[in-house]
């Protein structure tokens, strides 16, 4: 989970994460703060953070993962 030193969080949040426990702590801010923002979140503000996260994963994976599995796959042989 995203607990990181007090003292690295600023530094994270502004220079960007060079490990996944900062990765974790800058995308877990991100979405508090946007949850924190006006009224109290109800149910589909969580919801539509959810999809959010859901829909940058499967982008992720589409646009980056499958692109270095396909060139791994090809390097090494394929495995079906």
């Amino acid at each position: 989970m995203p607990y990181i030193n007090k003292k690295l969080r600023t530094p994270v949040m502004k220079a960007g994460a060079s490990n996944v426990g900062e990765l974790t702590y800058a995308l877990t801010r991100t979405v508090l703060d946007y949850l924190d923002r006006g009224d109290p979140p109800r149910f589909k503000d969580y919801a539509e953070v959810l999809g959010a996260l859901e829909a940058t994963k499967l982008e992720l994976y589409r646009r980056r993962v499958a692109v270095y599995e396909e060139l791994k796959c090809a390097e090494n042989g394929d495995v079906y």
